[in-house]
């Protein structure tokens, strides 16, 4: 069997998905221009039992906070960790946009 990989997690695929938990597989920072400087950018790499995929999840600091609470600030103790996801909409920059947050409790994939 070969997972679907690579694609990026956005709010309208993780409304497809009956169970929001996933598993955190990796971590990594990617250079991202906003406004006209470059950034890093966090990534978490999560798989989804339900949906047979790894995703590129880009994660916000709202939801880096909860995990550093739950798990601490090392992010390799995220590793093989559930996290449950949930999407609420949001005016981002004016434009009302889907948000992934991580919730603070778990929801088994």
């Amino acid at each position: 069997m070969v997972l679907v990989e690579g694609l990026t997690l956005t709010g309208d695929l993780l409304n497809t998905f009956k169970n929001k938990g996933v598993v955190v597989l990796n971590h990594y920072y990617e250079e991202k221009e906003f406004d006209g400087k470059k950034k890093k950018k966090l990534y978490l790499e999560v798989s989804s039992n339900e949906n047979k995929g790894i995703y590129k999840y880009p994660i916000n600091n709202t939801s880096i906070m909860t995990l550093v609470k739950r798990y601490g600030a090392e992010m390799d103790d995220w590793t093989s960790k559930v996290i449950s996801l949930e999407v609420k909409e949001q005016s981002v920059s004016g434009t009302d946009k889907l948000v992934i947050y991580v919730i603070k409790w778990v929801i088994r994939p």
